[in-house]
């Protein structure tokens, strides 16, 4: 007999999926219940694997309870809770219909984040936030530690190796007289088979498997949330978390975000104020200090953001090397209410961008530290960063850059939750690698009609890569509406026309190559390039018109 208590967001989806595993390769009997009145008397005497999965103390004076019951860090039980409960935690169940989770998802979507972490707290608290059960903090913050009927497995080391860890657990506990002889494999039970093959800490607010970064809470979690989860689970911080018992008095700048959370610790660190967006950028790192440049203020006054808002009103933005997350805080200010998914595979840029969305209060839907290619490139790629200036790193490496591995990801891959009908913004700038991104998405771009992507065009960067830059270009015009981006775009422009100009046209490529090489000193020069559906095909208008005074900001 095998017992497993647990509460919670403490991983009970992991440890059903472990469980019912290793039942079934053993033809072992399993049971489980989320109510706080369960029988599990009853189901002791017809299962040989119990999850109890909402446990709590007026459950133990049954004298055969015992076993091995979960904890997690009540500070990622909150924010696991404040997310799921927002958008993904199941309202209809078996039992019946979960009627206080639907009236704090009605309360908590009005909220902002900081005000809906304190009352998914309190919901946490409540004595019967499911039927006939205390929220996970109560029961946490309740339940008998002394009581040597059952041993402690923390979340956070069960979830590392489950089947390891679970064994380990039943042997130090007595408990290991289950009589199973096949037992899955670790790897089989992985955040990243949970959540279809991202890693962990890549993360994905649309998933209920959103981060699996034991230490996403320091993103989200003000010291007024921390000090009311200390105060409600104190037994259970001093004796499983002592490190986090006390509060940390060192901050950033006077913000809430205590130094452990810094990006990048060890680097200098060093920010710019662009409108009211503050972008924190390696210090050393010339991608960085580029945003200091004019063009990215220019850009974020620009109106070219709400002139698309207007035109297309994109549904989903993918922002397709995100560097420090610039652009993608400016799509998320643009577009709100869009899907947002941002793809850089740097990997200390992944910490800037969550750190970058955290203080400046904002989130995104999906981040893949990847490079985007087509499926020729298989599942993994090498990539080259250029330590002296990130915006500058390539998929081909250029000499005495760093390479690193990292997962490979289709433009396909990346729109494939897009309905035919629905909107998507696509920013493209991958030093050269442009070709492969976009024949990576070739069936998105030809099966949806609603679609705008602004990319760069390098002459020197594709060759760089392996691109010939003319081929490039016949290959987009022969497919789509393709226009130079102008610079600057005029502060009255009110619809996609004022942006577009006149579309290239097939034959212009040598000399338009020609043209851009030219833009800059040693055959340097670059554009970014407007691409759409070709008008027969797009459904969406680029014209109308309006007066300057109908405009919105």
């Amino acid at each position: 007999m095998l017992q497993i208590w647990n509460h919670h967001k403490c991983a009970t989806g992991f440890m059903t999926r472990t469980l019912n595993t290793i039942a079934e390769k053993n033809g072992l009997q399993f049971w489980m219940d989320d109510r706080g009145d369960a029988d599990v008397s009853a189901a002791r005497k017809q299962a040989d694997i119990l999850h109890i999965k909402n446990a709590h103390s007026g459950m133990l004076s049954d004298p055969d309870a015992g076993g091995i019951h979960i904890i997690r860090n009540p500070f990622s039980v909150v924010v696991s809770a404040y997310f799921s409960h927002l958008r993904t935690h199941a309202i209809a169940l078996k039992t019946g219909t979960w009627v206080k989770l639907a009236q704090q998802r009605e309360r908590t979507s009005v909220l902002n984040k900081r005000d809906g972490l304190s009352a998914t707290i309190d919901f946490l608290l409540d004595q019967e936030f499911f039927p006939a059960t205390p929220g996970p903090l109560h029961a946490l913050s309740n339940w008998p530690y002394e009581d040597q009927r059952f041993f402690p497995l923390l979340m956070e080391e069960f979830v590392k190796a489950p089947v390891t860890n679970l064994l380990s657990a039943m042997a130090q506990s007595g408990n290991d007289t289950l009589p199973y002889r096949v037992l899955p494999d670790d790897s089989d039970l992985t955040f990243k088979k949970m959540s279809n093959g991202r890693s962990v800490g890549q993360t994905d607010e649309t998933s209920h498997y959103r981060s699996g970064d034991p230490n996403d809470w320091k993103l989200h979690l003000e010291p007024e949330h921390r000090a009311a989860i200390r105060k409600a689970c104190r037994p259970v911080f001093e004796r499983f978390y002592p490190d986090l018992a006390e509060e940390s008095k060192s901050y950033v700048q006077g913000s809430a975000i205590e130094q452990e959370t810094l990006p990048d610790p060890k680097a200098e660190m060093a920010s710019v104020k662009i409108g009211d967006i503050t972008l924190a950028y390696r210090a050393n790192d010339g991608g960085g200090k580029h945003y200091l440049s004019r063009g990215h203020s220019e850009e974020y006054l620009s109106r070219f953001y709400p002139t698309l808002r207007d035109a297309l009103a994109p549904e989903f933005c993918i922002d397709v090397g995100a560097n420090y997350g610039f652009t993608g805080l400016l799509m998320r200010r643009a577009f709100p209410d869009a899907h947002l998914t941002l793809v850089e595979p740097i990997p200390w840029l992944k910490n800037y961008i969550t750190y970058n969305f955290a203080t400046n209060r904002t989130t995104f839907d999906v981040l893949h530290s990847a490079i985007v290619s087509t499926n020729a490139a298989g599942t993994t790629s090498s990539f080259g960063v250029n330590e002296r200036s990130s915006q500058d790193s390539r998929v081909i490496a250029q000499s005495n850059w760093t390479v690193v591995e990292t997962p490979v990801v289709t433009l396909d891959q990346l729109a494939s939750n897009v309905g035919a009908d629905q909107s998507v913004y696509i920013k493209i700038d991958t030093q050269g690698w442009e070709e492969r991104v976009f024949a990576g998405g070739e069936t998105f771009l030809t099966s949806n009609s609603r679609w705008f992507i602004k990319t760069e065009f390098a002459p020197m960067w594709l060759e760089s890569q392996g691109t010939d830059p003319q081929t490039l270009l016949r290959y987009l015009l022969d497919r789509y509406s393709v226009h130079e981006s102008v610079a600057r775009v005029r502060w009255n422009a009110t619809c996609l026309d004022d942006l577009l100009g006149p579309p290239l046209v097939a034959g212009c490529e040598k000399d338009f190559v020609a043209y851009v090489r030219n833009l800059a000193l040693q055959d340097k020069g670059w554009v970014d390039l407007y691409v759409l559906p070709l008008p027969a095909q797009r459904n969406y208008a680029t014209g109308n018109r309006r007066l300057p005074s109908e405009t919105s900001s």
